[in-house]
Parts: C-alpha cells; sequence; structure tokens
C-alpha cells in the first residue's frame, strides 16, 4: 500500500524516499500485477510508470 500510494501521490522527494528504501527492484515486483491485472492505480500513474518498469 505504502508504494502504490506513494507512486500515485507522492511529491518528488517522497518517491526518491520510496526508491533509497526499497530499491527498484522491489518497486518492480509490485508494478506489472497492476499494469496486467488489478489496475489500482489510476489509468495515467500507469502510463507513467510504464514508461520506466
Amino acid at each position: 500500500m505504502i508504494v502504490k500510494t506513494n507512486l500515485t501521490r507522492g511529491a518528488w522527494e517522497q518517491i526518491m524516499w520510496l526508491f533509497g528504501y526499497y530499491g527498484l527492484e522491489t518497486i518492480k515486483k509490485f508494478f506489472p500485477d497492476d499494469y496486467s491485472g488489478l489496475r489500482e492505480l489510476p489509468e495515467p500513474v500507469i502510463n507513467l510508470w510504464g514508461l520506466l518498469f
């Protein structure tokens, strides 16, 4: 929940903390499930982070 909330509503500082604390590989594990199935994140957020992951 923390990861998805920060990816959706986090300021730049919060997102940088998220990547520093959890790491890119851990955050990547949360994203594909939502990208291809659950769709808990809003569409613009999925599109943005989909470009990066």
